[in-house]
């Protein structure tokens, strides 16, 4: 029993870091997209990834080509599920001709 359960062990932390270095690189690829300014495939690079970086990052792209509606609709969305950032509210004022 000890050596079944062992095993389950080894093969949850595998499947685990596996799946964590692969977010991580797709993450690493959105990242690099938005550096050489190639914004649109940025957006569709995070909004594979998710999470609180990539959809303030789809936020900050879609503000530096200009698409402020929707730069406006991502940060009011990452302000709806992460009430701590508070300073986006100041950014998207700022940012986007408030």
């Amino acid at each position: 029993m000890i050596r079944k359960t062992k095993y389950i062990y080894i093969t949850f932390l595998i499947l685990f870091f596996s799946k964590a270095d692969a977010q991580t690189s797709a993450l690493a690829v959105a990242d690099s997209l938005y550096a050489l300014g190639n914004y649109t495939s940025a957006i569709n690079a995070y909004a594979k990834v998710g999470g609180k970086k990539s959809n303030l990052q789809i936020a900050r792209a879609y503000n530096t080509i200009g698409n402020y509606d929707k730069a406006i609709a991502q940060y009011r969305a990452v302000l709806d599920n992460n009430p701590g950032f508070d300073w986006i509210g100041r950014s998207m004022y700022t940012t986007c001709g408030g």
